[in-house]
């Protein structure tokens, strides 16, 4: 008698047991998708803030450089 009410509830244990497991698998992979994500976007980032300042270094050498006037 005992050990038929206890099935169930052993059996209830065991699939939330897998339930919950299968929820932290999920969450990891959630997460280390969200951290490549933020990874990604801070190099892309980097990347393109590079691209610019060196646009603007080369405006700025450009500006500073005395232009010669032309003899006609």
């Amino acid at each position: 008698m005992v050990f038929g009410l206890s099935i169930p509830i052993i059996l209830g244990f065991g699939a939330l047991t897998i339930e919950y497991g299968g929820a932290l698998v999920k969450r990891s992979e959630n997460q280390r998708t969200s951290d490549i994500a933020a990874y990604t976007a801070a190099f892309e980032y980097k990347r393109k803030k590079s691209e610019q300042t060196d646009q603007k270094i080369n405006a700025a050498k450009s500006a500073a450089t005395p232009s010669r006037p032309s003899m006609v």
